[in-house]
């Protein structure tokens, strides 16, 4: 072998001699010329005369406070390309690697398409190479892999610089224990593809339906796991533009909106009823909610108890859905059979009537649920009630209902911008929505924070009256 093979020279330095000798043969046919070295001091040698071409390592390079001999090597040879080989276990000594310099890793079992790309692309460090778009990924936090060994999608880390790196593959056993020590250790959150984040709003889905089912449940362990599918219904909010720094208020109000509900049977079977439905009717009911408690705010309302009824009929205003097939809910309107559509329409007057038997649910919340189809054109249903006839609250929770099926019927591959879909739906149906709240709807999508969206409304609210009053 010589150092002008194709693929040039690649300097090894593991402790596992099976895995140093699966990554040599994975080199060795892919055309490189594959060099070990025993110890640390022949390491820095090697990469101070540029002779180690692209070292490969893992643990063994990181091992210790600080990283000491990776940081050494950058130190005294800044351009050095390495390649760690990461393992989940080591997430966070891997996250201190990054923060040395290091820029690309690959998790184990070790791939050998990923081990590849890393080598190649480690000859130039160049930062503009690597993928920081967070848009394709979506956050999960740590405690949401409390009740599973495993997942059927690939799990990334997202580094200081913005980086997201792959730590585990699909289906990969996940060590309940090593997440408790990462969040001992500061580490909060991992990341899905976006592509998948579907599947993971859905297996919240299921867990939560099985927390509000099981009656012996204690309440605080059933709050937690509501709040978890609300923390996943948030991240895909902060997908479609809504800000970060509204979302953690936003989660809180839905979670107190929805432990309103209180712990009697019929309250208990009525979210248990909620947890049953499909993936996609789910997502938008908790979405929905989340959103309507933030316009609520956005708009200034002083009584917290009116907030609450905006985001707990935002959540609840399909319950009448739940007579029909999954399927059935699923679909438009334009979709359905004359008789499914039929059914539809009916469920407004359906749900309106379920929760007027529950005790404690306000009777905003039940005239949300009646309403919610209406529109201001007049053109809607069960009533067709047109502007002010229509109950306030139920005016705004029908636009975010509307924006929420917009939005999450989109292909994320086509990255449509939200505020092009209020657009859109203004065109498409000009007159149906209420102005103020399409115009509060347009701040949260536009401002950094709900302060500053609040701000915003309340002077574009005061020019848009006429002067003197």
């Amino acid at each position: 072998m010589n150092a002008n093979r194709a693929g040039g020279r690649v300097t090894l330095f593991f402790d596992d001699a099976l895995l140093e000798s699966k990554i040599r043969g994975i080199l060795t046919d892919a055309g490189y010329e594959v060099v070990r070295v025993d110890n640390g001091d022949a390491l820095v040698d090697a990469a101070l005369t540029g002779g180690a071409g692209t070292i490969v390592s893992e643990t063994v390079l990181v091992t210790g406070a600080g990283n000491p001999l990776l940081r050494h090597i950058y130190k005294l040879a800044p351009e050095q390309p390495i390649v760690l080989v990461s393992d989940f276990a080591r997430l966070a000594e891997f996250k201190d690697a990054a923060d040395a310099g290091c820029q690309r890793f690959v998790p184990k079992p070790v791939a050998a398409s990923e081990l590849l790309d890393a080598v190649k692309e480690s000859k130039s460090q160049d930062s503009e190479s690597v993928e920081i778009n967070e848009s394709n990924y979506a956050r999960v936090g740590i405690e949401e892999f409390i009740y599973g060994k495993s997942y059927q999608y690939s799990l990334f880390a997202r580094l200081r610089n913005g980086k997201f790196i792959k730590v585990a593959h699909v289906g990969q056993n996940i060590d309940l224990d090593q997440m408790e020590k990462f969040k001992a250790r500061g580490i909060s959150e991992l990341w899905l593809e976006r592509k998948d984040f579907t599947d993971h709003m859905e297996r919240s889905r299921l867990l939560a339906r099985e927390a509000v089912s099981s009656h012996d449940l204690p309440e605080g362990k059933r709050a937690s796991v509501i709040t978890r599918a609300c923390e996943a219904a948030s991240e895909n909010l902060r997908l479609m533009g809504v800000s970060e720094n509204s979302l953690e208020p936003a989660k809180e109000t839905l979670t107190a909106a929805i432990s309103s509900v209180g712990s009697g049977q019929l309250a208990l079977a009525l979210l248990e009823k909620m947890e049953s439905r499909g993936s996609v009717s789910y997502a938008r009911a908790v979405t929905c909610g989340i959103i309507c408690g933030l316009i609520g705010r956005i708009m200034g309302w002083m009584l917290e108890k009116n907030v609450l009824a905006l985001a707990l009929g935002g959540y609840l205003h399909d319950i009448g859905l739940n007579t029909l097939p999954v399927d059935a809910q699923e679909k438009q309107l334009e979709e359905l059979s004359v008789e499914e559509a039929d059914a539809y329409k009916g469920h407004p007057q359906r749900g309106a009537e379920e929760l007027a038997k529950i005790p404690g649910i306000p009777k905003d919340v039940i005239a949300i649920v009646e309403q919610h189809h209406e529109n201001c054109a007049g053109t809607g249903y069960p009533k067709g009630l047109s502007g002010s006839e229509i109950f306030p609250m139920a005016r705004i929770v029908h636009l975010v209902d509307s924006f929420c099926v917009h939005m999450l019927r989109m292909d994320p591959s086509m990255r449509v911008r939200a505020p092009d879909v209020l657009v859109d739906m203004e065109t498409e149906n000009p007159g149906y929505f209420d102005g103020t709240a399409m115009m509060a709807l347009r701040l949260l999508l536009s401002q950094p924070d709900l302060k500053n969206a609040a701000a915003a409304y309340s002077l574009e609210l005061s020019r848009m009256r006429p002067e003197g009053r």
